[in-house]
């Protein structure tokens, strides 16, 4: 199988919550725990990394971290993050995969599973975001999407280009690379139990993604703050200090 790059914008927020919970050891753990034997590289871009993500980095095999800084924010920086690695990608990577720091692979030879779909039947594969639908178009979410390298500048849509103020980057890139003619597989949530309508999500029985990792819990469909802040917190609990048992919860 050919060499697949994996590409991790890590940007948290001095003083956020979250700042505090390891979610890149989580998403790095994960990721050597279920494929050992890929050919992958991890690329990281850190923007506000902390020095304790800096020792954990260390510690895995496979990985290449890039300084990153820029004066944009949130989602702005996430994208620009994203340009910047494809931009470092070796000569010899022909896949990208991209994760956000809190969302990993829950399966074992997840990697070959991204990239059979791409071999056999699309252009672009990765988490169907649709917990939206009453309010917008379903869309492949960019915690954990896959294409190849050529086919992301054959397009020539880059991530930066997408975002648009009050909407998700990868939304609008959805709707682009479908004009022209790209072939998108989604990985539907498939929870069996759900705590809340978007945090937590498993995707395609093969990626976990937490939502809002790096930010507080605000959501265009949900005005109950209080609310979300509740099982927001809850749930990062119980994530690291018993991953597999809410993993099983989910999945019924």
């Amino acid at each position: 199988m050919a060499k697949t790059a994996i590409l991790i914008v890590n940007a948290r927020k001095p003083g956020h919550p979250d700042t505090y919970y390891p979610w890149l050891d989580l998403c790095l753990r994960q990721i050597e725990r279920h494929d050992r034997s890929s050919d992958y590289q991890i690329y990281i871009a850190n923007g506000e990394i902390e020095a304790e993500d800096i020792s954990v980095v260390a510690t895995y095999p496979k990985v290449k971290v890039f300084a990153y800084r820029t004066e944009k924010t949130g989602a702005a920086q996430h994208s620009a993050g994203l340009d910047f690695l494809i931009e470092q990608l070796d000569e010899d990577i022909e896949y990208f995969i991209t994760l956000d720091s809190d969302a990993f692979p829950i399966r074992d030879r997840w990697i070959e599973t991204l990239i059979n779909f791409i071999e056999t039947a699309a252009t672009v594969v990765g988490v169907y975001r649709d917990e939206f639908v009453r309010e917008l178009e379903p869309f492949v979410h960019i915690s954990c999407l896959c294409m190849r390298k050529q086919d992301y500048y054959r397009l020539g849509i880059r991530f930066t280009d997408c975002h648009k103020p009050e909407q998700d980057f990868s939304h609008f890139a959805t709707g682009e690379w479908l004009k022209r003619h790209a072939s998108l597989v989604g990985l539907r949530r498939s929870n069996v139990k759900n705590r809340h309508f978007l945090l937590g999500g498993v995707y395609g029985n093969l990626i976990y993604h937490h939502g809002a990792g790096s930010r507080n819990p605000i959501f265009r469909t949900s005005l109950d703050l209080a609310h979300n802040e509740e099982i927001w917190s809850d749930l990062r609990e119980d994530i690291f200090s018993n991953l597999d048992e809410v993993i099983t919860e989910f999945l019924g």
